[in-house]
């Protein structure tokens, strides 16, 4: 009893760890749908080489992150939420996103074999597990996206992507874990699959839900407010297109296009395009 108890200590402190890092990356996030990058990339899905490099490193700066400020342990492993942060940025960037972040984010959680990181925690035990599933992460989110679960429909896919983290999650610390600690000297698959599910497992599986949650219910609104935004202004402009003339029509076509609203509204003239010999 005093075992289970200590357990249930143990794993309710963990939780608790793991959740304020999950409001951390959620805070980062929020952050970034205010940015030029998430407009353009996101919601118009303007997919330029300069804004894919720049999620990327923002996935693998998130999830080298989650990986110094894991919960350690003394048996050599830690807990944290990597492995949903390069689900996400699959979803939302799809696999030439998802895949980089989660081949960086598991190539660091993989160098806990040779060195302690910068925190002192990194841990070896589990070091190879954790990259192959921060990797395969990744490409479960690229997977996902390529099947239309994108930022635009999140929120009506939020339990397929549940389904999918629990699932992964699952084979993570059951199968995967275990599995590859027991490769390593001084543990055997037992003892490695005992330490996989008291210490990981449900602290890993709640903050992971839990994070899913966060991002399906903030960034699926925020998608959705903004594109209803965007719809609203077209409208307006069409409406009085007729009055105004041909230059709001080409206004009109221009505003979901390019989504120049802000030099719209401060009404700063817009240099109309030559087609051809000529301006139209």
């Amino acid at each position: 009893m005093h075992l289970l108890a200590i357990d249930a200590i143990s794993i309710l402190e963990t939780t608790r760890d793991l959740l304020f890092f999950v409001s951390f990356v959620a805070i980062i996030l929020y952050l970034f749908t205010r940015t030029p990058l998430f407009t353009d990339f996101v919601l118009f899905e303007k997919r330029s080489k300069k804004g894919t490099l720049k999620l990327i490193l923002l996935g693998s700066a998130l999830g080298i992150l989650a990986s110094e400020f894991g919960i350690p342990f003394p048996e050599g492993t830690m807990a944290d939420i990597r492995l949903t942060i390069s689900l996400i940025f699959g979803v939302i960037g799809g696999p030439w996103v998802g895949i980089p972040v989660g081949l960086a984010s598991g190539l660091y959680r993989l160098s806990g074999l040779f060195w302690e990181g910068f925190r002192g925690g990194l841990g070896y035990r589990f070091a190879i597990g954790g990259f192959i599933s921060t990797f395969g992460a990744g490409i479960l989110g690229g997977i996902l996206h390529r099947r239309g679960v994108t930022a635009h429909n999140v929120r009506k896919n939020t339990k397929k992507i549940l389904l999918v983290t629990i699932l992964w999650c699952t084979i993570t610390y059951e199968i995967i874990c275990p599995l590859t600690a027991a490769l390593l000297p001084g543990m055997g698959f037992a003892e490695a699959f005992y330490i996989s599910n008291q210490r990981l497992f449900i602290p890993e599986m709640i903050s992971d839900v839990f994070a899913i949650m966060v991002f399906s219910l903030f960034l699926g609104g925020i998608v959705t407010e903004e594109m209803r935004e965007v719809r609203k202004l077209r409208k307006l402009v069409e409406r009085y297109s007729e009055r105004i003339g041909p230059e709001a029509q080409w206004i009109a076509r221009d505003v979901e296009k390019d989504f120049e609203i802000e030099r719209m509204i401060e009404k700063k003239p817009l240099k109309r395009k030559k087609k051809g010999g000529g301006q139209r």
